[in-house]
């Protein structure tokens, strides 16, 4: 992914930036699909030797499906939820400590 010559000669200079970046982005990717990789050698290594170790069941980086996100928004609803009803609770108790006084 290089600049056409054309462009580098004769086109916008503020041009080379913008090709300069997208080649490292392009380089970032294939680092870091090479040490993903790597990964996959590291666990089917572990996996043939050791009775612990597992291989990945799904690729790596790959996104979470939409039931996977369904499940982690509850936990977190439910976890948010719990954390207003303990305070809720303590406020109210609070308040009730105050009217007795």
């Amino acid at each position: 992914m290089g600049m056409p010559q054309d462009e580098f000669w004769h086109g916008d200079p503020r041009l080379a930036v913008s090709y300069r970046e997208a080649w490292e982005i392009s380089r970032a990717n294939a680092m870091w699909a090479e040490w993903r990789g790597g990964l996959y050698h590291a666990s089917a290594i572990a996996a043939a030797m050791s009775k612990d170790a597992q291989y990945p069941e799904r690729p790596l980086g790959l996104p979470e499906t939409e039931v996977e996100i369904e499940e982690r928004e509850k936990a977190a609803y439910r976890e948010g939820r719990a954390v207003f009803e303990s305070f809720a609770s303590a406020f109210n108790a609070k308040l009730e400590s105050e009217k007795e006084e």
